[in-house]
């Protein structure tokens, strides 16, 4: 494995392996880098097959999914997203994708019976923050998906389906 910043070296936890693959998490540990791997298997101990593979952590880390939380009110659902985990460490603290990434955005999509429906991003600003879908009908069921993107990087989890349903006229 080299960075564009340094020689080959070896990976320690991914030599001699039998699996056919391996966390190099810990040894991308400059974000902004551009890596490469030369991987060999072997049969016996002849090479069977050789490949080179390149990757650059900022660009193509596979982001989230998010976290996040639904209450529901009459006309609205309450969201309540907390960003992904990073497993970058600087200094032996986990960084946050604020530290790797300027600009963050986060998608919400919502299904309800027979329509779903993909809301413009929306900029992120805190690690934990809440948003409000309005203009629901009371007493239908929906359920929401959360997906973070940053410019610099598209590839991203969307997470799973929450689902809530919104209060109706009368409970209020």
């Amino acid at each position: 494995m080299a960075s564009a910043a340094s020689n080959w070296k070896i990976a320690k936890q991914c030599s001699r392996i039998v699996q056919p693959f391996c966390n190099l998490t810990d040894d991308f540990q400059v974000v902004t880098d551009e890596y490469s791997a030369f991987v060999q298997s072997f049969v016996g101990t002849e090479v069977f097959n050789s490949s080179l593979l390149r990757f650059s952590p900022l660009s193509e880390t596979i982001l989230g999914p998010p976290e996040f939380n639904l209450s529901s009110c009459v006309h609205c659902i309450n969201i309540t997203i907390k960003l992904p985990p990073t497993h970058v460490r600087k200094n032996g603290k986990l960084l946050s994708l604020f530290d790797i990434y300027i600009d963050l955005h986060y998608e919400i999509a919502l299904k309800t019976v027979g329509e779903e429906h993909k809301r413009s991003p929306e900029k992120v600003t805190e690690e934990h923050f809440s948003t409000v879908i309005e203009e629901l009908y009371p007493n239908r069921n929906y359920c929401v998906s959360v997906m973070v993107t940053a410019s610099l990087n598209k590839h991203s989890i969307p997470s799973a389906w929450k689902c809530v349903t919104t209060d109706s006229v009368a409970e209020k």
